[in-house]
């Protein structure tokens, strides 16, 4: 991840990857999210649309599950165009929860 952003700079002028790591320590304090995938998701969340890296990357050095959490996000960050605040990590997380059984949505 470092590597991927370690040029990339947000507008503060920090560098680039202490926002994956704030999002994932989010998912872990605010939300009590524990699973490894959701968690690596959120640390790798950007490297689609910032890095020269691609889906295929992610499935051979992570797996399906983590590729297609970190796509999810990607085209959801490209529809909603430039989402922030916690208000949007909620949405996400109920987005990706479990469903009741029986649920169709």
């Amino acid at each position: 991840m470092v590597e991927a952003h370690h040029v990339a700079k947000r507008d503060s002028g920090e560098a680039y990857h202490f926002h994956p790591r704030a999002v994932a320590f989010n998912l872990i304090v605010e939300f009590g999210i524990k699973d490894e995938n959701m968690i690596c998701a959120a640390l790798l969340h950007d490297i689609i649309e910032d890095a020269p890296l691609t889906r295929e990357f992610i499935v051979q050095e992570f797996n399906e599950d983590i590729a297609d959490l970190v796509d999810g996000v990607t085209k959801l960050s490209k529809a909603l165009g430039e989402a922030r605040g916690r208000e949007n990590l909620k949405k996400i997380n109920c987005g990706l929860g479990p469903r009741p059984m029986g649920s169709d949505s």
